[in-house]
C-alpha cells in the first residue's frame, strides 16, 4: 500500500518477468521501460528494454530498438546506440523498409555528428534523405535539420542556410507546429553567423510566437537565448541582456542544469559587455557551481567571462585564477 506507482510497476515488471506468462511479461517491461525513460533513469529502463528485444520476434523490434536507443543515447552509451541502430538498418533492409531506414540511417548520423564525425554524417543523412523522401515528410524534414547542423560544424553555413529554408517550406505542410520552430531556429542561427541578423531575427520571433502560443516554456527560454546571442553578434550588449534575462527567468522556474548553466553564463557575459561586474561575477560564480553536476561544455567561455568580471572589479588575483581555468 506504500508503494507508489513506479514502485508497483517495476514490481509487476520483476515479477512477471519471472513468469511464463509471454504477454504479460512483454506488457509490463514495455510500460517500466517507458515509465523510467520518462523520469530519466536510463539504466533501469535499458534493463527492461533489453529483456524485452529478447522475447520480441525480429518484426516486432524496431519501435523498442528506437525507445532504448533514445535512453543509451541520454546515457551517452554512444558505442552502444551505434550497433543497436546498426542492427535496426540489417532489420529494416531486409524487410525493406525505407522509412525505417532512413529513422536508421537519421539516428546514426547523430552518433557521428555527436562524435564529430561530420562528413560521415553527412553521408548518412544523404542515404536517410534518400529512403524517406516523399515517404514521410515530417522524418524528411528532421533529417534535413540534422544535415542543416552538420554542414554548419563543417564550415559550410550558406549550403547550411540553403538547406534551412528548404526545411522551413517543407515544415509548413506538416502541420507540426514544434517541428516548424526547429526549421526557423536552424535557419535564424545560420543568419546569425552569416551576419544577417534581421533575417535572424524574423525567424527568431516566428518562432518564439509559436512556442508562446503552445506554451512550450522550455523553449521559449531557448529561443530568448538565441536571439539574445543574435543581439550580442550584432554588438548590441543592452538588447542581449535584456533577452538573456528573459530566457534565465524560465530557466529558473523549469531548473534544467545544464540548460539553466548556459543562460546564467550568457547572462553573465553580456552583463560584462555592459559593465556591470558585480551581477555579472555572481550569475557566472552561480553558473560554475550549477556546472560541476552537469557536462555542459562551455565551462571554459564562464571562466573567461568570470576573469573580466573579476577585473573589472579590481580582483587581479581571482581574475588570474578564472583566466587560468578558462585554458
Amino acid at each position: 500500500g506504500d508503494l507508489g506507482p513506479d514502485e508497483r510497476l517495476e514490481l509487476l515488471a520483476h515479477h512477471y518477468g519471472h513468469s511464463g506468462n509471454r504477454a504479460k511479461q512483454r506488457a509490463y517491461l514495455r510500460l517500466a521501460g517507458d515509465r523510467a525513460a520518462a523520469r530519466f533513469a536510463a539504466d533501469t529502463a535499458r534493463m527492461h528494454y533489453r529483456r524485452l528485444l529478447a522475447l520480441l520476434e525480429p518484426a516486432e523490434r524496431p519501435p523498442i530498438f528506437l525507445a532504448l536507443g533514445q535512453v543509451l543515447a541520454l546515457k551517452g552509451s554512444w558505442a552502444e546506440a551505434e550497433a543497436l541502430y546498426r542492427e535496426l538498418l540489417a532489420l529494416a533492409a531486409q524487410q525493406q523498409d525505407h522509412l525505417l531506414i532512413a529513422r536508421a540511417w537519421y539516428e546514426l548520423s547523430n552518433i557521428m555528428s555527436n562524435h564529430g564525425r561530420h562528413e560521415a554524417a553527412l553521408d548518412y543523412t544523404a542515404e536517410a534523405e534518400i529512403h524517406c523522401k516523399d515517404r514521410d515528410r515530417r522524418l524528411w524534414v528532421q533529417i534535413l535539420i540534422r544535415r542543416g547542423w552538420t554542414l554548419s560544424y563543417c564550415g559550410r553555413i550558406r549550403e547550411a542556410l540553403g538547406v534551412a529554408e528548404r526545411a522551413v517550406v517543407l515544415s509548413a505542410a506538416t502541420a507540426d507546429q514544434r517541428l516548424i520552430t526547429q526549421t526557423l531556429r536552424l535557419e535564424g542561427y545560420m543568419n546569425t553567423l552569416l551576419g544577417t541578423y534581421d533575417k535572424a531575427m524574423e525567424a527568431f520571433r516566428r518562432a518564439l510566437a509559436i512556442v508562446q502560443r503552445l506554451g512550450l516554456r522550455e523553449d521559449e527560454a531557448r529561443f530568448f537565448n538565441v536571439m539574445g546571442e543574435a543581439e550580442r553578434q550584432r554588438g548590441d550588449a543592452a538588447a542581449a541582456a535584456e533577452l538573456y534575462r528573459s530566457a534565465l527567468a524560465i530557466g529558473r522556474e523549469l531548473h534544467h542544469p545544464e540548460r539553466l548553466t548556459m543562460y546564467l553564463s550568457n547572462m553573465g557575459g553580456a552583463l560584462v559587455d555592459l559593465g556591470l561586474f558585480h551581477e555579472a561575477r555572481e550569475l557566472l560564480e552561480e553558473a560554475l557551481q550549477l556546472a560541476e553536476s552537469t557536462t555542459w561544455y562551455g565551462i571554459a567561455e564562464t571562466e573567461r567571462f568570470l576573469a573580466e568580471a573579476r577585473a573589472g572589479l579590481g580582483d587581479r588575483a581571482g581574475a588570474y585564477a578564472a583566466a587560468l581555468s578558462s585554458l
